[in-house]
């Protein structure tokens, strides 16, 4: 692999290396999360206190954002450990 010729040229390549994926990590982290906020606000907000209990108090609908959340991690985390073949037949209904 590349990245292991560059960091064993010398120490300070090492570190830049480290900085380089220490950064790609945070990117994705921050993606993802920016992601899983984005979609408990639209599943409490606009679709929970919108739609189904107008009513609803805001400790409400952050107990349904919070739960929507976790279910769509567990979603994720479920396909994660069983992959399909390919990008496609994620998006096929079968």
């Amino acid at each position: 692999m590349i990245a292991n010729k560059v960091a064993g040229i010398n120490i300070v390549f090492y570190l830049m290396m480290i900085l380089l994926f220490g950064g790609v990590v945070a990117a994705i982290v921050s993606t993802a999360d920016s992601a899983l906020l984005s979609f408990s606000a639209v599943i409490s907000r606009d679709i929970y206190a919108r739609h189904i209990n107008p009513n609803a108090t805001e400790k409400r609908q952050l107990t349904v954002g919070k739960v929507a959340g976790v279910l769509a991690i567990a979603v994720l985390l479920v396909i994660a450990w069983n992959p399909p073949g390919t990008l496609y037949s994620i998006f096929v209904l079968k």
